[in-house]
């Protein structure tokens, strides 16, 4: 059993002593940690992975467990991405990136210092 075991006694103004028992567990919440936010260029694509859960909803309408991101298809600009995962708890966790897509086309090697 997962989670953490608490014992609650639930009493009332009419009872000299506890009167039920109650077992309360406590699970943690999914924790996604999709990266810190990142650049790419047109050129490349991330893999965006939320992690091993049992369902998925990005901010795409995605339902998998990963996502790609292309920058030939976004083209320039900064992009958000979220994601809400849930576990077998019905638990559920979120996170976000940002990803900034930048045009390397028009950069010469004699501009590189």
């Amino acid at each position: 059993m997962n989670g953490t075991n608490y014992r609650c006694v639930v009493t009332g103004p009419c009872f000299d002593t506890p009167t039920e028992h109650a077992l309360l567990i406590v699970n943690p919440l999914p924790v996604v940690n999709l990266c810190p936010d990142m650049t790419i260029t047109t050129e490349e694509s991330v893999v965006l992975d939320a992690g091993d859960y049992d369902d998925y909803l990005w901010s795409t309408s995605e339902t998998t467990q990963t996502i790609t991101v292309d920058g030939a298809t976004l083209g320039t600009g900064t992009y958000e991405y979220n994601v809400v995962v849930t576990n077998y708890n019905s638990c559920t966790g979120t996170d976000s990136i940002q990803i900034t897509v930048e045009d390397l086309t028009d950069i010469n090697e004699s501009d590189i210092v």
